[in-house]
């Protein structure tokens, strides 16, 4: 099952770099590129070279070859997907722009002298190295292959060197060295050595005392090959003193491996004669620094004599160092601390000759280097010339102001003695307890605590009662929650004046972290002050408010004087007179009881005094009790003695009352409805009752009088009127009142009312008409807007009738448009709005729509044909080829007119449109290509109807144009005849095409005319040819013969067919295919460009060829025969080894009018010169002796050779050599060996080598 790819893996490369890694891959795809760029640089170079009458079209077969591959080569690296070469489609089509233009610029048949231009751009070892040759074998070989390098020819070298004296110097940078007091290491000094292998070594170590003074010396003895070992095994960790990039050293200088320092001299390069070696000190055999190493005497390996010793030495001084130590020993130097604390440190730093010491100060605001200099330089009071190198201890104090909250810390940064060495810190050897490199302290922000909500001035209020209390809010601020928690301790004090009157115990909060506040709660009225504030790292303070003060708050009190409301029917409610006690605003909480229910109701009350009125609506029997009282402080606090609530009953009889029901007092009707009016009205007091009410109002012509009505005997306390509408108003319209006037219940109470209920009644129908014109006319297809108007109340209902058919639509505006796409006669018929029907207005309910034609399209009368086959088909008289054709249209409609058709002939099709303002327009037709020409006119436009087809052909018209007669060449190669041939197709042809082939175009037979004339001649013969039946006639003029040899031109001067057409001269763009040219040669020659007979390997034999291209040379080498093709008239063959070579026959192409030759060649090898038998020797002499340098030779004597003494130089690469000293040449050598002496110090190389026939180089002559 395959496994599906995801987005991610469109983006991986397509060789996995597991396999193949991204860099290598990048340098193969960049390889291959550059590369094959090279290759191809060398063919357009060779291409330019040759001298050839193809060479424009093999550049240009070239041209393409290379372009598709180039193509090819950034589509393949494209398609790889390889890291860092993957860009944006835009810059790989650049890339492909890029190599296409270099191609053309290479292959693109400049007419430059590239070859002279070439040599100037690009360097002959790189045209060499892309410029490949023909062998007489027959295949291709680069020179460079052929003659071979360097080493093929000239081998070998001898070294002399001549030694000078022997010398020995320690520490030959004159730098310090420094190690604790208890080394663990091994320490090496370093020795330079010049023309010295110690075979023995002896040294001296002097320790110092604390004055400086030299103490008691012991020298120790060690063999050269401990100095050997120590060489190989040691290894500088130092960074603080090696510096391996310094410009001075060399990579394979041994003066590398010193240590280094600010206060050590750079050395110069090694010499040749020179080395470096390490003596060896063992830790547990030297004394504690500081002590003096100094050189004693040197033994040489070879010469078994003391090597001369510098006076120098090596001073190893203990190693500074320094740390921090707090001046209380007690506290830490790490830990926390609060801000506005102070540290006090001190800095201990141990050096020999006085130190410099850095640090860093990092707090909140940031960081500060700080730097002292010359510390314990003033402990130095002696004379003694090593008196600076005895350590000594001194403390110097540093105070730290924590003045914000942050991280602080102090830490070493540099450290340097009076030697400049600089080590890393050791703090153990400091000389102080508790010491170390760095100090963190983190600075806590102090908490600041006080009430919110309270002050002295603004107590807390406690209520009554055992288990009252109250919460005092504290509040902290100044820290973050990482700081923890707070805690607070409070003292009560039961006077203002904070003194206190016994012992009490104190009260704490806690404030957790990340917490803001905390509530203190207390149950005893007097004042609360803050004492105490501790936070888990620090303590606090505390900010106003610090006191908060706790006061009792008594309950509220109820005073109430009850008494009756009395009426004509009764006792119809009470009056409750109150006076009330405690902190605004009261709620009053009541009960009232009636038929068996009860209702709970509460009143608020704003003030201390206060009346409340009870009148229910219904009659009975009432009990109201007054139950509870709350104010701003208590809830709920039972009313009455023993807290039952305060009760009062009474029997009410309510008055008689009337009133509308309905929420709006205004109403609207249509005359359309009913004449009456149906009211809502509620009673309330005792039924049944009695309700007097009249009506007035205005019409739209009179004022109604008023008309008092009275009904009798209302049992439902909701009743409905019937109210009839006044007589004028109910047929006008107009608006009329219904007032209450009074209301009677079952004791004859009687209740004036005054309440009225607006009626406004409507008397308008709705209308319908048609606005605007009555009729329109538009494109067939499009949409008509007929404008409805309406009056009357949204929505409206229009009904319309169109050809017997009826139609509604609804709209909600007074102005609407019935849509219609259908011609005829539009009508309304109806209306009605949201109330009633209505009425059409009469005379302006019909509207008419009519279309406008379409255009139509036939053949004019003016057209001739010849039949018609069937309808609106017609076929034209035939025509010739480019004669005038034309048929005429006739249109119907509105100009201007578009007419579109189509034309096909021989399978193709062409759409094809035309435009005019006439009527009968003329359409030209094609008659530049025979053969039957059909044209379908499809489709008319005029300026009401855009073009539009209608799929079949309104008008056909057919025509049939006959072809002209003409003929022109064939594209063939370039035919050759040989002098005296007959011009005639020639049997022995390997390929048709080289007989000139004539394209023949009209109708058979033809009679063809044809003019031969001698390039640059005046003389002309003209042939006729009659009866050709082939379209493609191979020429055949036979029997003329070409008796000249050169170019001769093939003309066709004239053409008749079976056809009746006039013949015409063809194409304008075939004009030139009219004529050919011919080459009739005569025997093809070779003659050598060079006389030489005896030519060497590597050499190029040239040879110039005669006659025309191509050529067929057949030649011999070492008895191989070989035949050839050559298109350029510069045969060469390069070879590539010893042998004999002759050229028997040259020929043209095909082999035709051969010529035998007898040229040869004979190509002798290259001479070899070599030095101490082609190896590197290396020979080592003392002044005043002689080196013999032995040279042997290969190939023909005589030999004449030079040599060359060159500089010794340490090598990076094995054929790299020095700058050259001298030059000699020796001439007239007739042995293969030769010896010189030499007492001269150098590399001795052979240059040049000549024998009898060759030399190496090719290109050089001897010098002397």
């Amino acid at each position: 099952m395959s496994t599906p790819r995801t987005v991610a893996d469109a983006h991986l490369p397509r060789i996995p770099t597991s396999i193949f890694n991204a860099p290598s891959q990048r340098l193969l795809a960049l390889s291959a590129l550059t590369a094959l760029q090279a290759y191809k640089l060398s063919i357009s170079l060779s291409l330019w070279s040759t001298q050839s009458s193809t060479r424009l079209l093999d550049s240009e077969i070239a041209l393409y070859r290379w372009s598709l591959i180039d193509l090819s080569a950034i589509l393949l690296i494209w398609w790889l997907r390889i890291p860092r070469l993957r860009f944006h489609k835009s810059v790989w089509v650049a890339a492909a722009a890029a190599f296409f233009a270099f191609d053309w610029f290479l292959l693109g048949s400049w007419k430059l002298p590239v070859t002279q231009l070439s040599t100037l751009i690009i360097p002959s070892s790189l045209l060499n190295a892309f410029t490949f040759y023909k062998t007489p074998q027959e295949h291709s070989v680069r020179l460079k292959d052929v003659i071979g390098n360097r080493d093929s020819h000239l081998r070998g070298e001898h070294t002399v060197r001549v030694g000078g004296f022997s010398t020995a110097k320690l520490n030959p940078t004159t730098q310090s060295f420094c190690v604790p007091i208890a080394p663990t290491n091994p320490i090496a000094l370093p020795i330079l050595f010049n023309n010295t292998d110690p075979l023995v070594l002896a040294y001296s170590v002097t320790p110092l005392n604390h004055d400086g003074s030299l103490a008691e010396e012991s020298q120790v003895e060690i063999q050269g090959r401990e100095l050997e070992k120590s060489r190989l095994g040691y290894a500088d960790d130092d960074d603080d003193f090696f510096d391996p990039n310094h410009d001075l050293y060399s990579p394979h200088d041994e003066l590398a491996l010193l240590p280094r320092g600010p206060g050590v001299s750079a050395p110069p390069r090694l010499q040749k004669t020179q080395n470096i070696r390490y003596i060896p000190l063992n830790p547990s055999s030297l004394p504690p620094p500081p002590f003096i190493v100094r050189l004693k005497h040197v033994v040489d390996k070879s010469s078994e004599l003391d090597a001369r010793l510098a006076r120098t030495e090596a001073v190893v001084v203990e190693c500074p160092s320094a740390g921090f130590a707090s001046d209380q020993p007690t506290q830490p130097n790490h830990g926390d601390r609060c801000v506005g604390d102070k540290v006090g440190l001190q800095l201990g730093v141990r050096s020999a000759g006085g130190a410099s010491v850095g640090w860093i100060s990092r707090g909140p605001e940031g960081s500060d280097l700080r730097k002292l200099d010359n510390i314990g330089s003033t402990a130095y009071t002696t004379s003694a010339a090593h008196a600076r190198a005895v350590s000594t201890t001194t403390s110097i104090p540093i105070n730290v102001t924590l003045d914000r909250a942050g991280a602080y810390s102090l830490e070493l940064a540099s450290l340097a003695d009076f030697f400049a060495n600089e080590p890393y810190p050791s703090l153990y050897e400091s000389g102080l307890q508790h010491a170390s490199s760095s100090v963190h302290y983190n600075s806590h922000p102090r908490p600041v605590v006080q009430f919110a909500g309270c002050t002295a001035e603004q107590p807390v209020r406690l209520l009554e009662g055992e288990k009252a209390s109250a919460e005092l809010s504290v509040s902290v601020g100044g820290i973050s929650p990482a700081e923890g928690g707070v805690d607070v301790s409070v003292t009560y004090f039961d006077n203002p004046d904070l003194q206190r009157s016994g012992a009490s115990t104190p009260l704490s909060v806690h404030i957790p972290a990340g917490h803001t506040h905390a509530a203190l709660r207390v149950t005893r009225p007097g004042y609360y002050k803050m004492e105490e504030v501790r936070g888990e790292y620090c303590i606090g303070a505390t900010h106003l408010p610090d006191v908060c003060g706790v006061q009792t708050t008594p309950r509220p009190t109820l005073n109430m004087d009850i008494r009756t409301i009395e009426d004509c029917s009764g006792e119809v409610g009470i009056r409750a007179q109150m006076a009330l006690t405690g902190a605004a605003p009261f709620t009053l909480a009541y009960l009232v009881e009636f038929a068996g229910e009860a209702k709970r109701v509460e009143k608020r009350i704003h003030a201390s005094r206060d009346e409340l009125s009870l009148t229910p609506e219904r009659e009975g029997e009432y009990k109201y009790t007054f139950l509870a009282l709350s104010d701003a402080n208590y809830r709920d606090i039972a009313l009455g003695e023993r807290g039952e609530g305060i009760t009062a009953t009474q029997v009410v009889h309510p008055l008689a009352g009337a009133s509308f029901a309905e929420p709006s007092t205004k109403r609207t009707v249509w005359s359309c409805e009913s004449g009456t009016i149906d009211v809502q009205v509620e009673f309330t007091g005792s039924g049944p009752w009695t309700l007097e009410y009249q009506t007035s109002g205005t019409s739209a012509s009179s004022i109604a009088a008023p008309t008092a009505f009275s009904e009798k005997d209302i049992h439902n306390r909701r009743h409905t009127l019937a109210v009839p509408i006044p007589a004028d108003i109910d047929r006008l319209g107009g608006q009329f009142r219904v007032s209450l006037a009074g209301v009677e219940d079952s004791r004859r109470c009687r209740k004036a009312l005054a309440q009225d209920y607006t009626v406004v009644v409507q008397r308008v129908k709705p209308t319908a008409r048609l606005s605007g014109a009555t009729s329109a006319t538009v494109r067939d297809g499009e949409s008509a807007y007929i404008p409805v108007r309406v009056t009357g109340d949204p929505p409206w209902v229009v009904g319309y009738e169109h050809g017997g058919q009826a139609h509604t639509v609804t709209t909600h505006s007074r102005q609407t448009d019935l849509v219609v796409d259908s011609e005829g006669l539009y009508r309304l018929t109806e209306v009605r709005d949201a109330h009633c029907p209505g009425t059409v207005v009469t005379g302006e309910d019909s509207f008419a729509l009519d279309f406008i034609p379409r255009p139509s399209l036939s053949l004019g009368k003016q057209t001739q044909t010849q039949e018609q086959k069937r309808k609106h088909h017609h076929t034209l008289p035939p025509v010739c080829t480019y004669d005038d054709s034309a048929v005429s249209l006739a249109i119907s409609g509105e100009p201007p007119f578009e007419v579109v058709y189509e034309h096909t002939h021989s399978g193709a099709r062409a759409d094809e449109r035309i435009a005019s303002v006439r009527q009968n327009p003329l359409v030209s037709l094609d008659t530049a290509v025979a053969g039957t020409h059909v044209y379908r006119f499809a489709g008319v436009g005029d300026a009401n109807y855009a073009l539009a087809g209608s799929g079949s052909a309104q008008v056909q018209v057919e025509q049939v144009v006959v072809e002209r007669p003409y003929a022109q060449f064939a594209h063939t190669p370039r035919a050759s005849y040989c002098l005296g041939d007959v011009l005639a197709p020639r049997e022995h042809a390997t390929h048709p095409t080289h007989t000139p082939l004539i394209e023949l175009h009209g109708t058979a037979p033809w009679v063809l005319d044809l003019e031969v004339v001698e390039e640059g001649g005046a003389h002309a013969r003209r042939v006729s040819v009659r009866d050709i039946r082939e379209p493609l006639w191979a020429l055949d003029l036979s029997p003329l013969r070409l008796l000249a040899f050169g170019a001769h031109r093939i003309s066709i001067v004239g053409v008749h067919d079976a056809s009746a057409c006039v013949a015409d001269g063809g194409e304008e763009s075939s004009a030139h295919r009219r004529s050919t040219l011919i080459d009739v040669a005569e025997s093809a020659t070779v003659v050598p460009r060079a006389r030489a007979e005896d030519v060497c390997v590597g050499d190029s034999m040239d040879f110039q060829l005669g006659g025309s291209a191509p050529w067929v040379v057949r030649y011999e080498w070492d008895g191989v025969t070989n035949t050839v093709k050559s298109r350029s008239a510069l045969f060469s063959r390069v070879a590539e080894e010893e042998g004999r070579f002759a050229i028997t026959e040259v020929s043209h192409h095909s082999q035709r009018c051969p010529s035998a030759v007898d040229i040869r060649r004979s190509v002798h090898p290259l001479p070899a010169a070599s030095v101490s038998e082609g190896d590197t020797y290396i020979e080592d002499i003392r002044e005043g002796d002689q080196a013999e340098i032995r040279f042997s030779f290969t190939g023909t004597p005589p030999f004449t050779f030079t040599y060359e003494r060159r500089e010794n130089i340490q090598r990076g690469r094995s054929h790299e050599l020095g700058r050259v000293l001298e030059r000699h040449t020796v001439t007239d050598i007739m042995e293969h060996e030769h010896s010189i002496y030499s007492s001269l110090e150098g590399t001795y190389v052979v240059s040049f080598i000549q024998d009898s026939y060759c030399r190496y180089p090719k290109d050089t002559l001897y010098r002397t």
